[in-house]
């Protein structure tokens, strides 16, 4: 025996309460399509700190987190394909470690 909201259901009443819920969920529901990101850490000087945090974020990257000591230490995600045209361009003032492949 179910009961929904209260009420006794039949067989019927159960496959209608739970298809109007299934019909509910799909509706509010959308398509994201997935974006394999890396995680990458990155060390810079506190006068490069600006223009780095604006190219991971013009390349689409997100960063997770900034450690200022001496320098500044940015961890951040992004596209590998993002990350290849971003080196290309700024290949002599980038230094990465990788720390994380497809996990974000």
């Amino acid at each position: 025996v179910r009961y929904f909201g209260g009420i006794k259901l039949g067989s019927g009443g159960l496959i209608r309460a739970y298809s109007k819920a299934t019909n509910e969920a799909l509706n509010v529901a959308s398509i994201s399509q997935y974006v394999p990101m890396n995680t990458y850490e990155l060390v810079c000087n506190y006068e490069d700190f600006d223009k780095i945090s604006y190219l991971i974020e013009k390349y689409d990257g997100n960063i997770i987190n900034k450690k200022f000591e001496v320098r500044v230490t940015l961890v951040f995600s992004i596209n590998e394909e993002k990350l290849k045209e971003l080196e290309a361009k700024y290949q002599s003032q980038l230094h990465l470690k990788e720390i994380r492949k497809d996990k974000v």
